[in-house]
């Protein structure tokens, strides 16, 4: 008898125990399915994101393509307008050398004009540079 309620002890354990192990893999079943659910929105989003960054960068890619249009469309308005002509002389002679005041005589730009475009042009133009010339030109008037 002793032995009938000992097996019988063993087997309720044992039941228990199952049950128990049953309730923890339905319960991680469940998980594993909302894991899977949640799985399959993170793949539709990065998809999403996927085809929204390929369409951002065709965009980007005809942005460009638009502002390298328009500069060059500026660039060839530019050239064709007198100030333009005078400017880019002007800057090319002060590259050259030339000094504020062949840029007046040949350019046919303002002392301020000149000063400007050297002062901005003149690779070796210190800030002591122009402003000598300046205030040369001042104390002669």
């Amino acid at each position: 008898m002793e032995l009938d309620w000992l097996l019988l002890s063993v087997t309720g354990i044992l039941l228990i125990l199952v049950l128990y192990l049953n309730f923890i893999l339905h319960r991680t079943g469940r998980q594993l399915e909302e894991q899977a659910i949640h799985l399959q929105q993170l793949e539709r989003d990065f998809g999403v994101l996927c085809t929204d960054r390929a369409e951002l960068g065709n965009q980007i890619v005809r942005l460009d393509q638009r502002v390298k249009k328009l500069a060059e469309w500026q660039d060839q308005i530019n050239l064709h307008t007198p100030e333009a002509r005078a400017y880019s002389q002007a800057i090319k002679m002060v590259r050259s050398g030339a000094d504020i005041d062949q840029l007046v005589a040949r350019c046919g730009l303002s002392q301020n004009e000149a000063e400007l475009v050297y002062l901005l042009h003149n690779a070796s133009s210190g800030p002591n540079t122009v402003s000598g010339q300046v205030k040369a030109r001042t104390s002669l008037l």
